[in-house]
């Protein structure tokens, strides 16, 4: 006779592994994330045999300057924060990223594999201003709340309880006898392997805000501060040139550079400064960083034009392609395969699947702060701004102004209804545009508020306006409105979505969501499984996923359940979503804080939920 236990045992594991599966919420098919960012702020820079490494607020972007090749990872490579602000890469080749203002910790890199450093982990914070190594291989970060060293299993911490200057690090470098200086907003410190000892201006430093560190063959150790440069000796201290330096670096021939915020770079050759600005063929004059190479080339990081190089006497530009900024507001997928992505303040980029192109006012749009986009019957791109209306497409456009029947105020959102016209939502009521004229709608004529922030339109032409003072609907004929006495968690409305089975969805701020069947109200919060209660974008697939975007990451409403939601962690660029494109079966597009994410979706058009058990949320916090 067979023992039935294993069997029993085996039939129990398999339920339990059942069940757990369907109580998280999960893609029954696959998918991957990719990011578009912008890299050409660069904060800092590290070389090694064959690469430049740079930090930027777009990701770590290497480049083999030789071949002219470059790759960028972010947060869906592996990267915990594509918000850099330094790298280093170590003498085993790992390269090490400290994440800004963002404060997300530390990102290793060893040869293809990610690995994380937090407080978890023993850092004293997770804002990395600084990252370098000692000859004996320990990893030394500058950080908000002191300096860390890690000697490969164990961090530790000095701060100002053990003689550093300050408690806020910027940088951190070994000399050339072996001892670690940090650079603090309240002076310089220097620890010799037994003690600290600090200088500040009392002793001759031109400034207190150290941001880098240099040291010449003599032994002189060169400091960069937010008030020139000071030369130390062992004895006495010397200030050389004065501004807002960043960094520091000498070349093979023993030149000291110094990269500048606002003046350009510096060359020192030992008797004379030299400026170099954009006039010479720097991409920008405001620098945050500089490096050298072994092949004798000059790397300097800029703010807004990438890297720069001079190498040979000639200047060489380092960009990658990727939208005008990364504070992404507005996105819209056009038929065409062409993406387009408003900024704020940068203006509006377009991505045809290889290369981007932006466009400002300087090409005819209305305004360089994008709030939202919308593309018509034929195609072409409507765009809501600071100071109108834009529309038109890469080959020209046409604005709409005060002399066109459209105020100079600001045009929040935008939409097209099923007859062609656009609708706008603005701060002095709703406009219309029918093809040739303009017509305001206000509160006189039965719009709940004047204060309109978001528009939208069903499938049967309707009109519906989230506005301060509750959701108004509008027919064609008459208007009616909805608010917190018919069942709205909120009456200030901010983003609106309308599905293609008649579902309106709102969404507030601080309140959650709410969705109408066409009788009743039923709200929803982060207690119902909603990830924030403040609302930026709802958008509706064509199979009818509803997606929400909010200051904390993306929700999914799918099959009468909260199916799933997602965060930086998962791949999304940044966790601040303001406008979500939903309107094609295979990929989602999301405009963030941190540049675009798009979220490649296979088999989506026979995807399934799976369903939580009895229709139960794990939460996401």
């Amino acid at each position: 006779m067979l023992d039935s236990k294993p069997l029993r045992t085996a039939t129990i594991e398999s339920l339990l592994a059942v069940m757990l599966l369907f109580a998280c919420p999960c893609y029954a098919e696959s998918h991957t994330w990719k990011n578009y960012t912008n890299t050409d702020s660069v904060r800092g820079l590290s070389s090694d045999a064959s690469s430049l490494w740079a930090a930027t607020s777009g990701g770590l972007v290497r480049w083999d300057p030789e071949a002219v090749t470059q790759r960028t990872f972010t947060n869906a490579d592996g990267l915990i924060d594509h918000n850099l602000h330094c790298v280093h890469v170590d003498t085993l080749g790992r390269v090490w990223c400290g994440s800004g203002t963002w404060a997300d910790g530390i990102s290793l890199y060893d040869h293809g594999t990610w690995r994380t450093f937090t407080t978890d982990d023993g850092l004293p914070h997770n804002t990395i201003m600084d990252i370098t190594h000692d000859d004996e291989g320990y990893i030394w970060c500058a950080t908000a709340s002191g300096a860390a060293v890690y000697d490969g299993t164990t961090w530790s911490t000095y701060s100002t309880a053990d003689g550093l200057a300050g408690s806020w690090v910027n940088a951190v470098e070994q000399d050339t006898q072996g001892r670690i200086w940090c650079g603090t907003v309240s002076g310089a410190s220097v620890y010799d392997g037994t003690i600290w000892r600090s200088y500040t201006t009392a002793d001759g430093l031109v400034h207190n805000r150290v941001n880098g560190f240099a040291f010449d063959d003599a032994g002189h150790v060169w400091v960069a501060t937010a008030g020139g440069v000071s030369e130390y000796d062992g004895t006495t201290w010397n200030t050389h040139i004065t501004g807002d330096i960043r960094a520091l670096a000498f070349d093979s021939q023993g030149h000291l550079w110094a990269s500048t915020w606002g003046q350009g770079i510096w060359n020192y050759d030992g008797n004379a400064w030299r400026n170099y600005t954009e006039a010479d063929g720097l991409a920008s004059d405001t620098t945050t960083s500089v490096v050298t190479d072994l092949a004798g080339g000059t790397w300097f990081g800029t703010m807004g034009g990438g890297v720069s190089g001079l190498v040979q006497g000639e200047w060489q530009s380092l960009t990658t392609p990727g939208p005008a900024g990364n504070d992404i507001t507005a996105i819209a997928y056009a038929d065409s395969g062409r993406l387009w992505c408003g900024t704020a303040g940068e203006g509006l980029s377009l991505y045809d699947g290889s290369s981007w192109t932006t466009f400002t006012s300087a090409d005819g749009i209305a305004d360089d702060h994008v709030h939202a986009l919308a593309i018509d019957d034929q195609g072409l791109l409507w765009v809501a701004t600071s100071e109108g209306v834009s529309h038109g497409d890469s080959s020209g456009w046409e604005t709409f102004g005060p002399e066109d029947g459209v105020p100079e105020v600001q045009v929040y959102d935008i939409a097209v209804a099923p007859d062609g016209g656009i609708w706008c939502a603005t701060a002095n009521g709703a406009l219309q545009y029918d093809g040739e004229n303009w017509h305001t709608y206000s509160s006189s004529e039965g719009l709940a508020h004047n204060w309109v922030w978001a528009v939208s339109a069903d499938p049967q032409g309707r009109i519906w306006f989230g506005t301060q003072a509750g959701l108004s609907v509008y027919d064609g004929d008459s208007w009616q409105t909805y608010t917190s006495d018919d069942g709205l968690p909120s009456d200030s409305i901010w983003a609106v979505g309308n599905t293609a089975t008649g579902e309106v969805w709102c969404g507030t701020r601080g309140a959650g969501v709410a969705m109408f069947d066409g009788t009743s109200w039923h709200p929803f919060d982060t207690e119902d499984g909603l990830i924030h209660s403040w609302v930026n974008s709802i958008s509706v697939s064509p199979s009818g996923e509803v997606w929400i975007g909010t200051p904390k990451g993306v929700s999914v409403y799918a099959g009468g359940i909260w199916a799933d939601y997602y965060r930086p962690r998962d791949g999304l660029s940044h966790a601040r979503v303001s406008d979500i494109g939903a309107n094609v079966w295979d990929r989602i597009w999301f405009a963030t804080g941190g540049g675009v994410s798009e979220l490649c979706q296979y088999g989506v058009s026979t995807r399934t939920w799976l369903p939580s058990a009895q229709k139960r949320y794990v939460s996401p916090h």
